[in-house]
């Protein structure tokens, strides 16, 4: 049989009738406990701890009053945990609404009134009961709420990483350089107040410029793979496109509803636009200089060189990163903020031991996955990331390979893209969409090539992926040309794979021969 909780009423006043008469009105229903005054009234609440259901207090007591008993309680934070009823002969209103103030329940005037007393008492206990049941509600759902908001902020984090990391793969960097530019700007900014102790940011504030930090590139997305992934030297007219990706990156933004209602967007923008502006003028798009540049864009492209410098691109090898911070140092990366460079290269040591571990060492370039607190959202981030991984390397062949003419058909987004000289030979956009409608609709293959080719696309298989042969193909200056063709198609890596692509490579025949 299960023990029923004994609820227990201490009841404290200087006069013995007036105890009886309490304690003889409630003690079929509770447990009694009485104090003669209220040096004892607070020896009692101590020893029940926690189990008292109700205060019967009179005000005037030797030793210590019954406001002395209310000051304790309010010292100790325990009004809250039972009701408490003033008892008075006092009609003073002064004394009266002194004793509200100080969170009693309800005053009881002698002489008492049994049944008054009686309904006051149930009322009391079962509002407060009621209340107090009502505020672990309320707590329970802030904490969940708080819960929920901290889940929600880190499959943000993933969903920002995962997708700012797509830019990193088609430019042929690892996912992990995203989330190196985070973590770096969280912890430069963590640590901001010792050069800018007038800066007051809260750690929503840190936390929403370190997500926008992931963003700064993602431009990116608007710039042509043959630029992207050029391994020597950009062209003049190439680099000025590159430098648009600052501006493509702020047009994503504004396109986005949603973003643009959040803390996030204004840190978003500034970094996406400025973080390739100097503190000398001489940046871009701009040429913003000193203070006009947003702080959280001179952290993030202080972080983004070191990151750049100390890591493997497709246009050059890893430095060290003593070779690393003298190029900064020295200005050879542009001019920064005298004092954020200096805070910057005092932290410098602790972002290397933090943010390029062993399974991510200075140079490397692999893929790690995403940290989040929700399993599917972890693994949906790796699955993509794996996919990633497998385009980037797709892209690093097709910029080496950028003078050989080239194509790649992706079955997924049906979309097709072309390399440089392939885009020249047959003159039109480096990308296109609707491929397989395109494709369909102006085939340049005379119509028997066409056909037979079509016969061993059925025999297409994960086991046996290529096919090579020789197609005429009609040129706009209205001839035929004789190319080899030679299709490689890629797969899923699922139970019953499926084909995701095809490479494509043509090479005229004549060109062969020579």
């Amino acid at each position: 049989m299960a023990h029923q909780k004994v609820q227990t009423l201490l009841i404290a006043d200087d006069s013995e009738i007036n105890r009886a008469i309490l304690s003889e009105m409630f003690i079929d229903d509770y447990r009694i406990v009485e104090a003669e005054n209220g040096r004892a009234a607070i020896e009692k609440i101590q020893e029940l701890d926690g189990c008292l259901t109700a205060l019967f207090l009179d005000i005037v007591m030797p030793e210590i009053d019954g406001f002395g008993v209310l000051e304790y309680l309010h010292l100790h934070q325990m009004m809250n945990e039972f009701p408490v009823f003033m008892i008075t002969a006092e009609t003073d209103m002064k004394m009266i609404l002194h004793g509200y103030d100080m969170g009693v329940a309800d005053i009881i005037n002698k002489p008492i009134e049994p049944i008054v007393v009686r309904r006051r008492l149930s009322n009391a206990i079962e509002l407060f009961l009621n209340r107090n049941h009502l505020a672990s509600q309320v707590a329970e759902q802030v904490q969940l709420i708080r819960r929920q908001a901290d889940e929600l902020r880190s499959i943000n984090i993933s969903i920002i990483d995962t997708l700012s990391s797509v830019i990193e793969f088609r430019s042929g960097e690892s996912g992990s350089h995203v989330r190196r530019i985070r973590e770096a700007t969280y912890t430069l900014f963590s640590n901001i107040s010792r050069i800018r102790p007038d800066l007051k940011l809260d750690q929503n504030a840190v936390e929403a410029i370190s997500s926008a930090a992931a963003m700064h590139d993602i431009g990116k997305i608007s710039i042509p793979d043959y630029i992207l992934n050029k391994p020597g030297r950009l062209t003049a007219e190439e680099f000025e496109i590159m430098k648009r990706h600052t501006v493509y990156g702020c047009d994503i933004l504004e396109s986005i509803t949603v973003l643009k209602q959040s803390e996030l967007y204004q840190y978003a923008y500034d970094i996406c636009r400025y973080h390739h502006e100097r503190w000398d003028g001489k940046g871009y798009p701009d040429g913003l200089k000193g203070d006009e540049i947003p702080l959280w864009a001179q952290v993030v492209s202080l972080a983004d060189v070191y990151d750049a410098l100390v890591s493997d691109r497709v246009y050059k090898k890893a430095l060290s990163h003593e070779k690393a911070l003298k190029m900064i140092a020295g200005g050879e990366c542009g001019a920064f903020n005298p004092t954020l460079l200096q805070y910057f290269l005092s932290m410098a040591d602790y972002l290397r031991d933090t943010l390029y571990t062993s399974s991510d060492e200075l140079g490397a370039s692999q893929t790690s996955p995403l940290p989040t607190k929700y399993t599917a959202v972890s693994t949906a981030a790796e699955n993509l990331l794996t996919q990633l991984e497998t385009e980037r390397q797709k892209t690093l062949l097709f910029s080496l390979l950028s003078d050989d003419i080239m194509f790649y058909i992706d079955f997924r987004t049906d979309t097709i893209e072309y390399t440089r000289r392939c885009k020249d030979l047959f003159p039109g956009p480096y990308r296109r969409i609707h491929a397989t409608d395109y494709l369909q609709n102006n085939s340049r293959l005379l119509p028997e090539d066409l056909e037979a080719l079509r016969c061993e696309l059925k025999n297409i298989t994960q086991q046996n992926p290529d096919i090579q042969t020789t197609v005429q193909v009609h040129m706009d200056k209205g001839e035929y040309r004789s190319f080899k063709l030679h299709l490689y198609f890629c797969f899923s890596n699922e139970a019953s794979p499926e084909r995701t692509g095809c490479l494509g490579k043509m090479e005229p025949v004549n060109e062969q021969q020579n």
